[in-house]
């Protein structure tokens, strides 16, 4: 039975928790968080052996096989390099870390201590991404075009002073759903991109929205992420000979297939919830002792920061 801990006890911690019951071999065992009463109310719904409030008590715990790191982005990396230190197998929430130097120090780590380490990207799992790659792969829109993937919606503006989505440094819609977006375009397009940036809304050098074109070698693509704006969130993907319009990119159940001036819908539901996939994925390569997925491999970390990193760059010129 592998025994879970969460750093960590946001509504995303819940999210985990509600998802981990499914799995036969595992179960949540231990969280931390700085607030007692939350942790007592977050145990009451959740039910698990232990409560630490020191996310290094967590860690210290023998007892405890994986953690799953809930924390700000601006403190994956710190927490996941702890946890992989102690021998434990780290499932670090999306994005991975707030730079491309960030994730490379976590995945030497892992490789270091030779520890499992994953990034939470959930999207990677559904069974619509994986039947798009699937399609994609037999030649069904012929050779890739364009890549256009957003995500937007409005973050309330009451809570932008106390959010770390607003920090300067750390914050920004890019971490927070454009991750989503550019992980599309890892997938399929290679090298280093030309970059341009279409629109943005820029305040204390943190971007509230970005909409960016990269123009890669095997193709162009474009990535529109925002807290300010709502977005219908879709994925689409143009081919010679067709295209796929996938519905909410960051945890996909339909595709839309366009060939011959004729639509085809193709449902497919996520097995449980939209964070089992990544969960059992992850449990798997843990239970036969492997250190990094195939699925959401290092290199496909470190080239999302990496490509996030570019676009950033870009938009603070």
């Amino acid at each position: 039975m592998i025994q879970w801990g969460i750093v960590g006890a946001g509504n995303i911690a819940k999210r985990f928790a509600n998802s981990l019951q499914y799995e036969t071999n595992a179960c949540l065992y231990a969280i931390s968080g700085r607030n007692a009463e939350k942790m007592k109310a977050f145990q009451k719904e959740h039910p698990c052996e232990k409560i630490y409030l020191s996310h290094e008590e967590l860690l210290n715990d023998p007892k405890i096989d994986a953690v799953y790191i809930a924390l700000p982005h601006d403190m994956h990396a710190e927490w996941s390099i702890k946890a992989l230190q102690k021998k434990k197998a780290v499932l670090c929430e999306k994005p991975a870390a707030i730079n491309e130097a960030e994730v490379q120090n976590m995945t030497d780590t892992a490789e270091m201590d030779h520890t499992l380490f994953m990034e939470a990207m959930k999207s990677r799992f559904e069974p619509a991404y994986i039947r798009t790659g699937e399609l994609i792969k037999d030649g069904t829109i012929g050779e890739i075009l364009t890549i256009k993937a957003q995500i937007a919606s409005v973050f309330p503006k009451e809570k932008y002073a106390s959010s770390y989505l607003t920090k300067p440094g750390v914050g920004g819609a890019l971490l927070d759903t454009g991750c989503y977006c550019i992980n599309w375009l890892n997938a399929y397009f290679k090298g280093e991109p030309e970059i341009e940036i279409l629109d943005a809304v820029m305040h204390d050098a943190v971007e509230y929205y970005a909409d960016a074109k990269l123009y890669f070698k095997n193709g162009t693509g474009e990535i529109l992420a925002g807290f300010d704006r709502r977005l219908e969130p879709l994925a689409e993907i143009v081919g010679t000979k067709g295209k796929i319009i996938v519905e909410k990119p960051h945890r996909p159940d339909k595709i839309h297939l366009f060939l011959n001036g004729s639509e085809t819908i193709i449902d497919l539901p996520y097995l449980h919830d939209d964070f089992y996939g990544q969960i059992h994925h992850f449990d798997t390569l843990l239970q036969e002792g492997r250190t990094e997925s195939d699925v959401m491999s290092y290199a496909d970390s470190i080239r999302n920061a990496h490509l996030l990193d570019a676009v950033k760059k870009k938009l603070c010129r």
